[in-house]
């Protein structure tokens, strides 16, 4: 059954794999803000310092033209100080990750460690597939 309709198909899946691939660009395109300072993990993440002001969650409309608080007017009960609470960290897929655990460089005063999405990161996340870790050693 190599007919028209096979050549329908294959012409079928190149136009929805041309679509995908322009919104996987328009994804990164949206995603990745230029950063001031870049620095690779040994697990193979990029680590991109954003300014405060450009970081993705003020591309949220009802964030646009929030007024960043650069210290807290107080602390809760039991929350970590400023002077505690200095160890930089990151959220991967769901879980916590310490940059202070990790010989890697600090972010410049007033940038924020952004993870840099990939590519793959996207497709990933559209197929509900989680990035595999090694098993970590205690």
């Amino acid at each position: 059954m190599n007919g028209p309709k096979a050549m329908e198909g294959s012409a079928e899946e190149e136009k929805f794999s041309d679509l995908r691939e322009e919104e996987i660009q328009r994804q990164l395109k949206q995603l990745i803000k230029t950063p001031v300072k870049t620095f690779h993990l040994p697990n193979g993440d990029i680590i991109d310092c954003i300014r405060l002001t450009d970081q993705p969650a003020f591309d949220n409309p009802l964030l646009k033209g929030h007024k960043i608080q650069m210290r807290p007017s107080s602390f809760p009960f039991g929350a970590p100080n400023e002077a505690q609470s200095s160890q930089q960290s990151y959220s991967r897929d769901g879980v916590e990750h310490s940059l202070g655990q990790i010989d890697c460089p600090k972010c410049p005063k007033f940038t924020v460690p952004i993870i840099r999405t990939t590519r793959e990161g996207i497709i990933r996340r559209a197929n509900g597939i989680k990035k595999a870790f090694p098993p970590t050693i205690d």
